[in-house]
């Protein structure tokens, strides 16, 4: 029966419904004030690959089928669903759905937030803590000149942090803060070599982009599980010349504007697998073209957790961390050569006689190309300094090299590797 609104005048106010016996509620009878904690939202990228599905359903199952099918399976669901108004008042557990959101959601309350602050101004990097008393892996390049370090945890909490040491060859830093007790990372059941391959789902966490109140979360797969980035081809963040960087996890995340500022990167992100464990750090280094800006900002590079791991443990207990090397001067050995000797997975070739006493004594000489360390392919220059970062200055490996077609075993003492100012 249609409403009198005449009717309704001359009912006059009616009291509101009671809160127990309603479906909503205000903000105001929640008891919101401005000592809640803080608020925790999750943003993520686009996803291209769901609007097409999301496009195909619509043909396919016209306008009505597929926009309900849309709705029920969740793919119109481009970030967090709004937060309900009971939830904004403190610090609420999150509620997500799957994906990218749930995975990053099990690694937050040990992601944090880097503020270094130096002579060029402020700088951000995303971090991550590895130990419960307070020592937290970040980038190495944020700490260029920093002269104060203030780390902001997943809980709002701060902290003024001291530098413990840095390895500038793998972008990877280790800072200290006066706490216990903290939430760790998880880590893989096995080495990232082992956990990760081509086409697997990772994802990265950022802490740094000043436009969003909370972590950036962006989904990607692996497209590399370890290459080279030469130091030609890199955008560094503050140094003014790099050094190639070897062993990276490469990852493809689509085109993300909001890792630059201004045309310089930010301190980086942390990688996590399927399952929330920490894969690696993300350098703010990237391949750069000659104008300094990044040629394919869709593509991403982390160290992996093994040897960030090595890093840390060893700048824990000595404050630097020192390399083992191999020193001799070597190349990756072309295409024809390799046809020629018939070693179809490659090498390294030794170009010139060595000087060092222990290459020496060891037996390499000129023209002999390394095939091997300890049993380990070594195909390119990438293999062999990655495969050298599983050991310490001092120890002994099998070196296999091709001398004149033939196969010989060696054994070589290794050394250090000279210093980066």
């Amino acid at each position: 029966m249609p409403r009198d609104p005449d009717d309704e005048q001359r009912r006059g106010f009616e009291p509101p419904v009671p809160m127990a016996d309603r479906l909503w509620r205000h903000p105001s009878e929640l008891g919101l004030h401005a000592t809640a904690g803080p608020r925790v939202i999750l943003h993520k990228r686009p996803s291209f690959g769901r609007v097409l599905v999301a496009a195909a359903l619509g043909l396919i199952g016209g306008t009505v089928v597929g926009v309900g099918a849309l709705v029920a399976s969740g793919l119109l669901n481009d970030s967090t669903p709004t937060t309900a108004v009971e939830q904004v008042a403190g610090p609420a557990p999150r509620t997500l759905g799957g994906g990218e959101l749930a995975i990053a959601d099990k690694a937050l309350p040990a992601v944090a937030r880097v503020d270094a602050t130096g002579p060029a101004g402020t700088r951000a990097a995303t971090a991550v803590v590895v130990r419960n008393d307070g020592l937290i892996l970040t980038t190495s390049d944020v700490l260029d000149g920093a002269e104060s370090v203030t780390v902001t945890l997943d809980d709002g909490a701060t902290y003024q942090a001291s530098v413990v040491g840095r390895d500038r060859r793998s972008d990877v830093g280790v800072i200290d803060i006066e706490a216990n007790g903290l939430p760790v990372a998880s880590l893989p059941d096995a080495t990232v070599d082992q956990a990760i391959g081509f086409g697997d789902h990772v994802v990265v966490v950022d802490t740094t982009p000043s436009s969003q109140p909370s972590p950036t979360v962006t989904s990607g797969f692996v497209s590399h599980s370890s290459t080279m980035v030469p130091p030609s081809a890199q955008l560094a963040s503050t140094e003014s010349g790099s050094n190639p960087m070897y062993g990276l996890i490469e990852i493809q995340t689509g085109p993300d504007s909001g890792r630059y500022d201004n045309g310089r990167p930010d301190g980086g992100a942390i990688l996590l697998d399927a399952n929330g464990s920490l894969l690696g750090i993300v350098t703010a280094r990237t391949p750069s073209d000659l104008t300094g800006m990044p040629v394919d900002d869709a593509a991403r590079y982390a160290t992996p957790y093994d040897h960030v791991r090595r890093v840390y443990e060893e700048v824990a207990s000595s404050g630097i961390y020192t390399p083992a090397a191999l020193p001799v001067d070597v190349e990756d050995l072309d295409q024809q050569a390799a046809t020629e000797l018939d070693l179809t997975d490659g090498g390294v070739l030794v170009r010139s006689e060595p000087t060092n006493a222990d290459m020496v004594d060891a037996g390499i000489q000129q023209g002999d190309v390394i095939v091997a360390i300890n049993g380990a392919p070594v195909a390119d220059t990438n293999d062999k300094q990655t495969e050298l970062r599983r050991y310490e200055p001092g120890d002994e490996v099998e070196i296999r090299v091709v001398r004149s077609g033939v196969p010989t075993e060696l054994t070589a003492t290794l050394g250090e590797e000279s210093s980066v100012p």
